[in-house]
């Protein structure tokens, strides 16, 4: 009786590497969203906006962007759901009145003390301490795996970039 299962090759191995691997960042994504959501009622990219607040006060609108690495529209929705919920308050430039400012109110602040730390939490900063060079290795491998999985296409076609990581501002 012949077996229909596949050798175990080198290539094999690796590929069940990858599955495996893209399964547990997702499983691990997926759970502590649901814990930020069920016990703090925040989402993953609300949290991170309201510790770089804490880290940098009176940090703008324009910086927070660049530091979260989204594009200024999606956190600006995300301040507002914060604002909305008393965790960060805006307050516009006395020099330039275009300019906003972000702070952390006192609910802001107590929810922060609470509210646990997640890798995913580390990521940004993490990923900011490797070299050019792993960083491209990175960059490349991801952008290979988005073009095997199709999704590029679909991300534009939605006017959705990734960025945000679950959409869930």
């Amino acid at each position: 009786m012949k077996s229909s299962a596949r050798p175990r090759t080198a290539k094999r191995r690796e590929i069940e590497g990858i599955i495996r691997s893209l399964r547990l960042v997702g499983s691990v994504h997926k759970r502590h969203s649901q814990e930020l959501q069920r016990n703090f009622k925040i989402t993953g990219p609300q949290l991170g906006v309201m510790r770089i607040v804490a880290r940098y006060p009176r940090i703008s609108l324009g910086e927070m962007s660049q530091r979260i690495y989204l594009h200024i529209s999606t956190v600006s929705s995300i301040v507002d759901r914060l604002e909305a919920a008393g965790y960060l308050a805006r307050k516009r430039g006395s020099d330039d009145r275009r300019v906003v400012f972000l702070r952390l109110t006192d609910k802001g602040r107590a929810l922060l003390k609470r509210a646990p730390v997640y890798a995913f939490g580390f990521l940004m900063r993490d990923i900011e301490s490797l070299s050019s060079a792993e960083i491209h290795e990175i960059h490349h491998a991801l952008r290979v795996l988005i073009k095997v999985m199709r999704i590029e296409d679909a991300a534009i076609r939605t006017g959705t970039d990734g960025a945000a990581g679950t959409g869930t501002e």
